[in-house]
């Protein structure tokens, strides 16, 4: 088979390889008990979805009938680690809706035990920038990798149902920083087995100081190996908050995170789907007849270190002779200090421009890398892509230069956020005239 540059446009229907097919009955166990993180998240998510559903969607809305009936997998994406739809798979749930109302909810404890039994005896050629990583078997867990979510939803279902012989109805996304965002709202949670302070302030660095490493440091939980046992202790402060939460302001906080593409929704439907991808709920790379600019970035190898890389984007469309050229920089600033989780970022930057553009020139860090370059087509649209790395208090900063295929008339420019990232700074010039200068925290049409 064939692969694209990226290994995310070729269907996969069958692995290449497959041995003896594994006994189901021995799939990875599911426990509603232990990975009590789904339901520090979720819970005050889908209070806020229920008693929306309950109390003011008509039955008629195609957008809340997802919340109806339906058996969806739910994705918690670690975006300290970013990847094309979010961040890195670390857990995942299976929940179950019967008349807006969470009938069911199970918890996955450990996707690599998942992915592992899967991987031993199939081969699934991952996207390029993945071979190393991933030993050349791709799995669950690194399948969000399209930029576009409908169809990175479609690979993560796909890997589901092969994985665990199970279907679903559709995949919802929950990136890290939600949690962190509530206990920004609620207050921090303070614990004393183990004695420690969770909140949104320390919320990344703790639990994976706690549940990385001082767990391990007792030999009977080297055995037991359910490191996430923190999280079932953080469990009855969130249920009390998350019970008394005002229901109006639960609602604001959700809606922002939905807008703002840290929670995102695929519904197999087409009507429902229809609905969500025109409330551009569903991280689709969107049509756009103007310009258009996306910067994706995949943290591949480069520790949790993504949410402490800042982002400046300087995007300038200049006319000579009659055509237009898009001139963009890229500034990546590593403000983390290197000690873990953090440390050095090493990701996979694919900058989507509209179908046609040519590349002129391109450099990183002042050095030429046209030959570096990889060019392609995903989502309707072109790229550009490579490899950038950026140490602790570094920066690094790329520069495209590429002929656009545009008219000079009523210039407008779509840029679109990537879900995961808490803004990029951008600066965006026509002509010499500033049209936009702001922290991009959601899709944006400029004008």
């Amino acid at each position: 088979m064939k692969r694209s540059v990226d290994g995310i446009s070729a269907k996969i229907k069958q692995p290449l390889v497959v041995s003896k097919r594994r006994d189901l009955s021995q799939k990875t166990k599911k426990s509603r008990s232990r990975n009590w993180i789904w339901l520090l998240i979720l819970l005050p998510i889908f209070l806020a979805v229920s008693f929306w559903g309950m109390k003011t969607a008509s039955a008629k809305l195609d957008l809340f009938k997802m919340f109806s009936q339906g058996k969806y997998l739910v994705l918690f994406q670690n975006n300290a680690e970013m990847r094309p739809s979010g961040g890195f798979i670390g857990s995942f749930a299976i929940v179950e809706f019967s008349n807006y109302q969470i009938k069911k909810i199970d918890f996955n404890s450990n996707i690599y035990k998942l992915d592992k039994a899967y991987t031993a005896d199939h081969i699934v050629p991952p996207p390029v920038p993945l071979d190393e990583t991933t030993g050349g078997r791709w799995a669950m867990r690194d399948a969000n990798f399209a930029v576009s979510f409908p169809e990175a939803a479609e690979k993560v279902e796909w890997f589901y149902n092969q994985e665990t012989g199970e279907s679903v109805d559709g995949v919802f996304v929950l990136n890290a920083s939600v949690l962190k965002d509530y206990l920004q709202m609620t207050g921090p949670v303070t614990l004393t087995d183990p004695n420690t302070t969770i909140s949104a302030d320390n919320i990344f660095t703790e639990l994976t100081q706690q549940i990385e490493k001082e767990y391990y440091t007792n030999a009977e939980n080297q055995q037991i190996n359910e490191p996430k046992s923190i999280l079932k202790n953080m469990m009855p402060e969130i249920l009390k908050r998350a019970q008394g939460q005002n229901k109006i302001e639960l609602g604001k906080f959700l809606l922002n995170q939905i807008e703002t593409k840290q929670i995102l929704f695929y519904v197999n439907n087409t009507n429902i789907e229809e609905a969500i991808l025109a409330k551009n709920w569903g991280g689709k790379v969107q049509d756009f007849k103007g310009d258009y600019l996306q910067i994706n970035v995949a943290n591949i190898d480069g520790a949790k270190s993504s949410l402490n890389v800042a982002q400046k984007v300087d995007y300038q469309v200049e006319n000579q002779q009659g055509l237009l050229f898009g001139d963009l920089t890229v500034t990546r600033t590593h403000g983390g200090t290197g000690i873990w989780p953090d440390g050095k970022n090493r990701s996979w930057i694919k900058v989507l421009v509209p179908q046609g553009s040519i590349l002129k020139q391109a450099t990183l860090d002042g050095l030429d890398l046209m030959n570096k370059m990889e060019k392609g087509e995903e989502a309707g649209r072109d790229y550009f892509a490579t490899w950038v790395s950026v140490a602790p208090s570094t920066s690094t900063v790329l520069h495209l230069n590429y002929l656009l295929p545009l008219a000079q008339d009523n210039y407008q420019l779509l840029v679109q956020k990537q879900s995961g990232s808490l803004g990029d700074e951008l600066k965006a010039i026509f002509e010499d005239r500033v049209l936009y200068n702001d922290v991009l925290r959601k899709d944006t049409v400029i004008k």
